[in-house]
């Protein structure tokens, strides 16, 4: 993106951000939530705060790490419960998430979340309530499907959905078995 639009990003104004991402990505209209119009609507509406600077839309000439981004996921077995975490940081997310699952039932008995950083902070901060939508929910091969309408997806975050997705991933298919096979470990 050329410079001059880039240093729209410098005052720090989440609607200028918001245009610039949603203009130089084209892949992030209706992506989720925060760039639906839906989200769009609530800028003006509230206090929105957003960590973007001129940079990641331009680097400058020679410039080494322009977007670094960190991930652990970790899954743990104790007291009959499978617990899963996963953290997402970057320049714009500050993501950790948990669950636990209870080894007997199969079920989700834990689901939280911190956000600590956002790339809009008052618009992506909506979607991440509906991680509470996974309590009670049994872990099966069709939960990932299951949860992409229901975190992912236009009224959701693709980055809560993603991350809860990768932790389903490493239970392995179907999920089941592997909640079976940590039982019988613990």
């Amino acid at each position: 993106m050329p410079r001059a639009e880039a240093e729209r990003a410098t005052a720090g104004d989440a609607l200028a951000c918001w245009t610039l991402d949603t203009t130089g990505w084209v892949d992030l209209p209706n992506s989720c939530f925060t760039y639906s119009e839906a989200g769009r609507q609530l800028v003006g509406t509230r206090t929105v705060a957003t960590p973007m600077v001129p940079d990641l839309y331009s680097p400058r000439p020679g410039q080494r790490k322009v977007f670094e981004r960190r991930k652990v996921a970790r899954l743990e077995v104790a007291g009959g419960r499978l617990r899963l975490f996963h953290s997402m940081h970057d320049n714009v997310h500050g993501f950790e998430i948990t669950y636990e699952i209870d080894l007997d039932s199969s079920r989700v008995v834990r689901a939280e979340h911190l956000t600590p950083r956002l790339p809009y902070m008052g618009i992506c901060s909506e979607p991440q309530r509906k991680i509470t939508t996974l309590l009670g929910e049994t872990v099966d091969p069709g939960l990932r499907k299951r949860i992409q309408a229901t975190l992912g997806g236009e009224s959701g975050c693709a980055q809560l959905y993603d991350l809860t997705a990768d932790l389903l991933k490493l239970l392995g298919e179907p999920s089941r078995d592997a909640i079976v096979h940590s039982k019988e470990e613990a």
